[in-house]
């Protein structure tokens, strides 16, 4: 439904912030302003490149999928706490969905999707040239995402 349409483009946002230029609120809740603040610099999460990323659906893989991730969206990425959540935030489509509770510890980023007043938890870690992450909620499968940048995007391809 929407509550995982919504979520799932959130989670493959924080998984390579492909940025869907959607209009969405700032997340300035009291819990995303003071989740990380030791940690509210820039960190590096994300290389840009020609990424390939597995989705896995209570343990079934599906077809690789490939993106192009540019240096402005790894800078994104890899920006300050307040970048992250901006990008995060922004991928939020879906109308009736807020991204909550966004915490970052260095190169993990955690958040929720909240739709209809169903919540979807999302966690991913990076790692430079790989990220993973598991996507959980009540009565949904488990999803879980590994990605790897394979090489430079190809020639026209510029994320």
């Amino acid at each position: 439904g929407r509550r995982t349409r919504a979520a799932l483009a959130a989670f493959a946002l924080a998984g390579a912030m492909s940025g869907s230029g959607c209009d969405a609120k700032d997340e300035t809740a009291p819990e995303a302003a003071s989740a990380s603040p030791q940690r509210s610099g820039a960190v590096r999460r994300l290389n840009p490149g020609w990424w390939e990323t597995v989705t896995t659906v209570n343990g079934r893989a599906m077809p690789p999928a490939t993106i192009c991730v540019s240096q402005a969206t790894a800078d994104e990425i890899n920006g300050d706490d307040a970048a992250v959540r901006r990008g995060l935030t922004q991928t939020n489509a879906a109308p009736g969905c807020d991204v909550k509770n966004i915490v970052i510890e260095g190169g993990r980023v955690a958040f929720d999707t909240v739709c209809d007043g169903q919540t979807i938890h999302s966690a991913i870690t990076y790692s430079g040239d790989r990220y993973a992450g598991e996507m959980t909620g009540a009565g949904m499968n488990a999803m879980a995402l590994s990605a790897r940048r394979v090489g430079d995007c190809p020639a026209g391809q510029t994320g």
